[in-house]
């Protein structure tokens, strides 16, 4: 009949399952073995004589850092598919042909076949959302750079600080601190806990 067959499965059944629906995404990547897929789909031969890797084209899209079909949103998906040592060790066991295996499995063989796989896909990470994170830092620098402007042109301020100033020099008057020419961040900090004769 047209009953779909489950492939036999080599990874944690719940995870192999959230993979398979996460890898749904990035179904144009996804180039099974000849003949007929384990979902009943035709699907395109391999010619090459290597062992056949379905999930290869996303694999050279990741080296290439191809932004055409792979955005920013997509990428960091990938990253949370990333296989664990643990689930790289139970595929490393299994002696049969992955393309028998499910996508999960198949996608797990795939990324482990190629060197760094993971920091290479951190690194396209990375470039994605430099732009993002450059506008980020420039506005926060801009803020910066507009409070410092606000409080190096404040005359309020300035009166304060010579206020305090004159305050200091009266409190340190005839010490090694007194006759000071100007204030220390540090001295405003302690500033706060001074209090006057009136414990207030």
């Amino acid at each position: 009949g047209n009953a779909k067959i489950a492939p036999p499965s080599v990874l944690d059944g719940k995870r192999a399952n959230n993979m398979a629906i996460a890898l749904a995404q990035f179904k144009n990547f996804y180039k099974p073995l000849a003949g007929t897929s384990i979902e009943g789909a035709p699907v395109r031969v391999g010619t090459d004589g290597e062992a056949h890797d379905a999930w290869k084209d996303l694999c050279v899209a990741v080296l290439r850092q191809d932004t055409s079909d792979l955005n920013p949103d997509k990428v960091e998906a990938l990253k949370e598919l990333m296989p664990t040592p643990e689930e790289l060790r139970k595929l490393n066991g299994f002696r049969g042909d992955i393309n028998t295996l499910g996508k999960a499995e198949q996608f797990v063989g795939a990324v482990a076949a190629v060197p760094r796989f993971s920091a290479r896909l951190d690194m396209f990470a990375f470039k994605l959302n430099l732009p993002h994170m450059m506008m980020g830092i420039c506005d926060g620098a801009a803020i910066i750079t507009e409070a410092a402007e606000q409080v190096m042109n404040s005359k309020g301020l300035a009166l304060v600080l010579r206020q305090m100033l004159a305050i200091g020099n009266i409190m340190n008057e005839g010490s090694r601190k007194g006759q000071a020419s100007g204030i220390t961040l540090d001295s405003l900090l302690k500033l706060i806990q001074t209090k006057g004769a009136d414990k207030r």
